[in-house]
């Protein structure tokens, strides 16, 4: 079986019908992931996200983020190659439905809102799936 080859990648999935975007980062350097923030959105935006964000920190798999009014953002430390990386995913995406949801005042509840989540949970896991693993013509 052929390793698969390590790489970054950057994108943005939209959240509708919520009116929000998600930008993703996938195993970019600190100053990768600043540049792709600047081409994506307010210069004057940045700094914040990048202090919220934070540095990659070796022990850190992943971390999400949201700035009320700016969106939400996801970074992955490493391209995705393990079963390992899968619930590294799972467990941000989740986070990324928190946030979106917080957003629009609609709390996780089993007898009104647990299928909005659980759409938005799969919803979300496809684009990125998606973006890393593009269907074969």
């Amino acid at each position: 079986m052929p390793k698969l080859i390590e790489k970054s990648r950057r994108f943005i999935i939209e959240l509708t019908p919520y009116n929000r975007q998600l930008y993703v980062s996938i195993a970019e350097s600190d100053q990768r992931f600043k540049d792709g923030l600047l081409r994506f959105m307010d210069e004057s935006l940045v700094e914040e996200w990048v202090e919220l964000i934070g540095p990659q920190l070796p022990y850190q798999d992943g971390r999400t983020a949201a700035i009320r009014g700016s969106g939400i953002v996801l970074r992955l430390r490493e391209f995705p190659t393990h079963n390992k990386h899968l619930s590294v995913i799972a467990h941000e995406v989740f986070h990324v439905v928190e946030f979106l949801f917080h957003s629009i005042n609609l709390p996780h509840n089993a007898e009104i809102s647990s299928e909005a989540w659980a759409y938005m949970v799969a919803y979300v896991h496809h684009e990125i799936y998606q973006q890393i693993w593009p269907p074969k013509e």
